[in-house]
């Protein structure tokens, strides 16, 4: 058995898996996919501190308080 990769750009992954499932009964084992989208993790971190302020307002509110009960 031998092993190919294949890197696809995003817009075509599901056109491409498709190709390859009709292709799986004949003379494919094994079809995975691993996504090679690394973020830093200093940009991660960026992110998070950005948006955590915001997202607190969104879900601790008043609005959203009578649900808390069934968080627990």
């Amino acid at each position: 058995m031998q092993t190919i990769t294949i890197e696809v750009k995003d817009d075509y992954l599901d056109n491409t898996l498709e190709i390859l499932h009709g292709l799986k009964d004949i003379m494919i084992d094994e079809i995975s996919v691993t996504c090679n989208n690394v973020i830093d993790s200093n940009e991660k971190k960026s992110f998070m501190k950005l948006s955590n302020n915001r997202l607190e307002k969104i879900w601790n509110n008043e609005e959203d308080a009578i649900y808390d009960k069934y968080l627990d």
